[in-house]
């Protein structure tokens, strides 16, 4: 029963930082009359939520590792210091994140200027 009022307080929360989140998004990003104005105003919001996006799953990933490998009495914890796989994961996701958000940013400037 305490599970799910947290969880549902959880929700209430996420989508209350949505709304205004979203109120708060059009008042920094005000849609333009000109095409190319409009179209600098979507890379900017969809690079907006990509951050929001990171920053979310950043802050759950950590608050998970915090409850899950907190320290107990009598418990030694496990290194995963200088592992491969690890350190090309946080290394490569980065990377194919900004090359996504280069895509768009590339279409938007191609279309601005002719193309």
């Amino acid at each position: 029963m305490r599970k799910q009022r947290n969880w549902l307080i959880l929700r209430a929360i996420v989508i209350l930082l949505v709304m205004v989140g979203g109120a708060i998004l059009l008042h920094l990003f005000p849609v333009g009359s000109l095409f190319t104005s409009q179209q600098l105003q979507l890379v900017h919001v969809l690079t907006f939520y990509v951050c929001v996006g990171v920053a979310f799953l950043a802050c759950a990933a950590l608050f998970y590792a915090l409850y899950r490998f907190r320290h107990s009495q009598g418990v030694t914890t496990k290194h995963f210091h200088r592992r491969f796989s690890t350190e090309l994961l946080w290394t490569v996701i980065p990377f194919i994140i900004l090359v996504l958000l280069l895509i768009p940013v590339c279409i938007a400037l191609w279309k601005s200027y002719g193309g």
